[in-house]
């Protein structure tokens, strides 16, 4: 279409969800300097940015200070559903997934990815697309809680942030015996 500058058929595409497929050789790293994470103008709907590496730098800017950039945390979102409507994760989500918060337009999540997936690219390669059939996205309440107790260790780490942990893995044994309350002050 874009040869022949056809230009209906590519306004009758905008009506329809079109799954895109890139060459190897168009596939840039996030760090690449000819990339624009910032673009004020774009009709972009959905951008699913997976890490390479397990860690939240996936979200966070490359620069020391950028005054536009603001995240919203939010821990208390254990029940919200993660609906994608298309992408790739190389996991199912089923029960895998937590929302942290919000930023400029934008959602954040956490996929915890089972860690045969993380070792072995062929069944990373062959889990479903996001948009297929799969049971309730968020944690349960016990790895909603190592979730959250995991993002408070993070951010305490921080010495401009007043967060505390008292209980590194709970006051007690057992997840299901404590409260995120009686550990820290990150809610």
């Amino acid at each position: 279409m874009f040869c022949v500058n056809d230009h209906s058929s590519a306004i009758k595409l905008l009506h329809h969800h079109v799954n895109l497929i890139y060459d190897t050789d168009l596939k840039l790293h996030s760090d690449n300097p000819s990339l624009l994470w910032k673009g004020s103008k774009h009709f972009l709907d959905f951008i699913l940015v997976i890490s390479g590496k397990i860690g939240l730098h996936a979200f966070l800017p490359k620069t020391l200070m950028d005054y536009n950039f603001s995240l919203t945390l939010n821990l208390c979102l254990q029940s919200r559903q993660f609906r994608p409507k298309f992408g790739k994760l190389g996991f199912d989500l089923t029960g895998l997934v937590m929302a942290i918060g919000e930023g400029q337009s934008t959602e954040l999540w956490l996929g915890f990815s089972p860690i045969v997936n993380v070792e072995d690219i062929d069944i990373t390669n062959n889990t479903p697309l996001l948009n297929e059939k799969h049971g309730d996205t968020h944690l349960t309440s016990v790895h909603y809680c190592m979730g959250v107790m995991f993002l408070a260790c993070l951010l305490s780490q921080i010495p401009s942030m007043a967060i505390h942990v008292i209980h590194l893995c709970g006051p007690h044994f057992d997840f299901h015996d404590w409260k995120i309350e009686d550990t820290t002050n990150v809610l």
